[in-house]
């Protein structure tokens, strides 16, 4: 069975109890300060006999009402309660109904795509050409991928409403990360790379229920395989050293030109011959693999990433970057539609910090929204 959607059960019908439990307490807290309040005014009434007689009758009838109210409380619980733990049995059933279903799905669509999505991965090599040229090319690449957004984020909405009821079932998100080299060699020690792809696998996984795997053709991983950890299958080096230009770059508006300018016409040749595995993914727009080039330096080395959101498929990280972690799960959740939030241990926290680490509910859905994180 799949441990996340378990797991989310076990997690929430103890929620359940422990609401429970805490409205009991409070039940009795306000039975108990009702009594005493009857006792106290009681107490305090007149000795003459007919106003006593009165007090006696209307002290009856407040511990009469706190009983009777201590009764509704109790009922009120238990009822929510019920409730509470029968809708976590429903979703979680759904849950794990869905994944079968998915997984199922998975295995046709990895033979379909080993053999249609190679076709297609060659053609879009072609589209990825022309999508190359400077300006033209790189503003109607842009284009499209923000109607690729829009379209599958329109689709998304029903997983989105899932994820508020409680539905959350495993969702995949595929990366290809691209280390460049200059005249000394790699920018970046590949272990060091590993380590922060592997933060970002857990950073998903812990917040969304988002698998993080490499992109590769067929990759068939469903919600009943345990997780990988990170290795060499995500890393792709470059053979020879790049351009300054695609080793040092810029961020913020800089980078929006460069990407439609000669750096960008680089960076999407690479991407398409590099990360191959994704080029019909790319085309259709669905479950569209981040791309991480690791370079140099960003904006004189000011900055430990980038990323234009929506508008591309790729974000840019600094390969000396030893200290936090956290770079490339962040850039990931710019490209998945997430912008600077406050709190220092939220993953889109605007400053590096190794404690980047929690997303918010609205922040899962809106990345499992993403047109790169998919089921299939």
């Amino acid at each position: 069975m799949s441990r996340e959607c378990i797991e989310w059960g076990e997690e929430t019908r103890q929620e359940c109890a422990e609401y429970r439990d805490n409205g009991y307490n409070e039940c009795s807290e306000y039975r108990d300060n009702g009594y005493n309040s009857c006792a106290s005014w009681r107490s305090e009434c007149c000795d003459w006999w007919p106003c006593s007689w009165l007090c006696e009758i209307v002290s009856w009838f407040c511990v009469a009402w706190y009983w009777v109210s201590n009764i509704v409380c109790v009922s009120w619980y238990w009822v929510s309660n019920v409730v509470c733990v029968a809708w976590t049995y429903i979703t979680t059933a759904v849950c794990l109904v869905w994944e079968v279903i998915v997984t199922i799905v998975i295995f046709v669509v990895a033979v379909i795509e080993a053999i249609v999505g190679t076709i297609i991965s060659f053609i879009d090599f072609i589209i990825e050409v022309i999508l190359s040229i400077p300006i033209i090319g790189r503003l109607i690449r842009e284009i499209l991928s923000i109607i690729q957004e829009i379209i599958y984020r329109i689709i998304g909405l029903v997983d989105a409403l899932a994820w508020a009821l409680g539905i959350r079932p495993e969702k995949k998100l595929r990366m290809c990360v691209i280390i460049m080299r200059d005249e000394r060699g790699l920018v970046a020690d590949p272990a060091m790379v590993i380590e922060e792809v592997q933060a970002a696998a857990d950073i998903f996984r812990s917040q969304a229920n988002v698998r993080l795997i490499p992109c590769a053709l067929a990759n068939i991983k469903t919600p009943f395989h345990d997780d990988d950890s990170a290795g060499n299958e995500y890393i792709h080096e470059m053979d020879s050293a790049s351009r300054d230009d695609l080793l040092d770059i810029s961020c913020g508006a800089g980078a929006w030109w460069e990407d439609l300018w000669l750096e960008g016409s680089a960076y999407n040749m690479i991407m398409t011959r590099s990360c191959f595995c994704g080029n019909a993914r790319r085309l259709l727009g669905y479950g569209s693999p981040v791309t991480v080039f690791v370079v140099r330096s960003i904006d004189g080395g000011n900055t430990t990433g980038c990323s234009l959101g929506p508008l591309t498929d790729y974000i840019t990280v600094v390969g000396t970057e030893t200290t936090d972690k956290t770079t490339i799960a962040h850039e990931s959740g710019h490209a998945c539609g997430l912008w600077h939030v406050g709190g220092t241990t939220n993953l889109m926290f605007g400053t590096d910090s190794n404690l980047r680490r929690d997303m918010s509910n609205f922040q899962a859905i809106n990345f499992r929204n993403s047109r790169h994180v998919t089921y299939l």
